[in-house]
C-alpha cells in the first residue's frame, strides 16, 4: 500500500495529486493506472498527429486523453483480464462497464469464444464470493462517471433471482454504497435514500429480535458487519433509545 501511495504522489513531489480525491481502494488503482499510462506511453512511441509523443506532450494531460492514446492496449487488458487470463479485478470491471454501457454481449471462455449478456451475467454471479471485488470495482468506476449507470446496474441486481432470507443481498447493497462518494454523486443516484431507509429498517428489525430473544450481543449481522453504513446505525441507536 506504502509503494502505491509513493507512486502517485503529485510529480512535483509536493503532494497527492491535488485535482483527485482518492478515498477507495479503485480510486487507488485509477491513479495508479493514469500515471502507469502516462510512463508506457512514451515507451510504446505513441504518436499524435503524426508527431511521435514526448513526456512533456502529454504531461497535463488528463485520463480521457491518456485512455485515447493507448485504447487499443487497454482494450486488450481488458479482455484478457475478464476471460481469467489475466489476474486483474480492475480491468475486468473495466470490460464489463464497457459491454453494459455499448448493450454488447460479455465474451468470455479459452480465446472469448463464449458469450453472456450483462444482465444474464449479474443474475448468475451477483453473489459468487470471488467476484466480490470486481463487483466493488464496477460500482466505484460506474460512480465515478457520474451518470446513471450505477442506478441502472442497481435495479437489475435487485431483480430475481434474489437472496430474500439472508444477508448476502443486503452485504452486497452495502458494498456498493461504501463505493459510492453521496458528494460526488448529485442526482445520478436517486436509489441511494431509498436502499438506506430500507437498510435502517432491517437493522432496526434485526435489533428488536436479537435483544428480545437476548442474542444481540453474539449473534447480530450488523454487528459483525464491518462495511455497515456506520450513520444508519446511529440513527438506529437513537431511535431505539429515545423510545425505550
Amino acid at each position: 500500500m506504502l509503494d502505491a501511495l509513493c507512486f502517485i504522489w503529485d510529480r512535483e513531489g509536493k503532494s497527492l495529486q491535488p485535482e483527485t480525491k482518492i478515498e477507495t481502494m479503485p480510486e487507488i488503482y485509477r491513479a495508479i493506472e493514469e500515471e502507469l499510462w502516462r510512463k508506457d506511453i512514451i515507451r510504446l512511441r505513441k504518436r499524435e498527429d503524426g508527431e511521435l509523443l514526448t513526456p512533456g506532450h502529454i504531461k497535463s494531460d488528463h485520463r480521457p486523453q491518456l485512455e485515447e492514446l493507448a485504447q487499443d492496449e487497454i482494450k486488450f487488458l481488458e479482455r484478457l483480464a475478464f476471460t481469467g487470463l489475466y489476474k486483474e479485478d480492475y480491468f475486468a470491471a473495466r470490460y464489463f462497464i464497457r459491454q453494459l454501457e455499448t448493450k454488447e454481449p460479455l465474451q468470455y471462455g479459452n480465446g472469448g469464444t463464449d458469450s453472456i449478456s450483462t444482465t444474464s451475467y449479474i443474475e448468475q454471479h451477483k453473489y459468487t464470493a470471488r467476484y466480490d471485488i470486481m463487483w466493488r470495482f464496477v460500482a466505484s468506476l460506474l460512480a465515478s462517471k457520474q451518470n446513471d449507470g450505477l442506478n441502472r446496474l442497481l435495479d437489475t441486481i435487485n431483480k430475481k433471482p434474489r437472496d430474500l432470507l439472508g444477508p448476502t443481498h443486503k452485504r452486497l447493497i452495502i458494498h456498493f454504497l461504501n463505493e459510492s462518494d453521496p458528494e460526488k454523486e448529485l442526482e445520478t443516484f436517486p436509489l441511494r435514500e431509498k436502499i438506506e431507509n430500507e437498510l435502517q429498517c432491517w437493522a432496526s428489525e434485526e435489533y428488536d429480535i436479537h435483544r428480545n430473544i437476548h442474542l444481540y450481543t453474539s449473534y447480530m449481522f450488523i454487528k459483525h458487519e464491518q462495511e455497515f453504513p456506520p450513520h444508519i446505525l446511529k440513527r438506529v441507536f437513537i431511535n431505539k433509545n429515545s423510545s425505550d
